[in-house]
């Protein structure tokens, strides 16, 4: 048997409330000791990127911060302090599971869409949308769909940090890439201004297996910057 002596300060209530390590998950600033999450990345690059409209890769090892980063960017951007923005977050791992289906991929990249909406921006036409949206009907434009509306949900520009993109492979992937490279043109009113792409492995470099095409494709998009730093 273990017994803890509390110093003569702290209470059970202290214990209930202190701060502790996180390795697993994003930090939550109320419960976990941490570094600042954006002192991790250059925040000014990146603030310069999303201003000069640019689409770009986040990519850093695993447990490094980049998910508490981005939480952390998302906050910021609709925080109003650094320019009138509408920024969603959205987590495209649940869509791994659909391997190269894209109607299935898109339909679960649509109800992260239809969470973000809801949840973070208070959209609810937009999330009411996504959640009825049938991406099985055109899949391989279901996504530029969405982004288009959203976009269109409010005049403020609209950002959209996309974390775990190496989640997805082959035929998925490969569609996910080409629907945000042929709606680039039309940001930023028709489509989010800015988007980062976060995730283990550069999409840029990826060499994707299609099973499609029964081939290799590279990942590379040739309208993403690479972000010169992650610490």
């Amino acid at each position: 048997m273990c017994v803890m002596f509390l110093p003569k300060t702290w209470s059970l209530i202290d214990l209930l409330f202190m701060r502790d390590f996180n390795t697993v998950g994003p930090v939550r600033l109320e419960d976990h000791y941490y570094v600042p999450p954006l002192d991790r990345v250059n925040l000014s690059e990146v603030l310069s990127l999303e201003r000069s409209k640019r689409y770009f890769v986040l990519h850093a090892p695993r447990q490094t911060g980049k998910t508490s980063a981005l939480l952390a960017l998302r906050d910021l951007l609709n925080g109003g302090s650094v320019g009138n923005y509408r920024c969603g977050y959205i987590n495209i791992e649940i869509a791994e599971t659909a391997r190269e289906n894209i109607g299935q991929a898109m339909g679960a990249i649509a109800s992260e869409i239809a969470r973000e909406a809801r949840n973070t921006l208070r959209d609810v036409a937009t999330a009411r949308m996504a959640d009825q949206f049938d991406a099985s009907i055109r899949p391989h434009a279901a996504l530029g769909t969405l982004l288009d509306v959203w976009a269109h949900a409010e005049s403020s520009p609209l950002v959209l940090l996309i974390d775990k993109i190496d989640a997805m492979v082959g035929d998925s992937l490969v569609s996910v890439l080409r629907q945000l490279r042929a709606g680039y043109a039309h940001r930023p009113s028709g489509f989010p201004k800015s988007v980062v792409l976060c995730g283990v492995r550069d999409v840029r470099d990826y060499r994707i297996h299609a099973s499609s095409a029964k081939e290799v494709i590279m990942g590379e998009v040739s309208s993403m910057s690479r972000l010169s730093r992650y610490a």
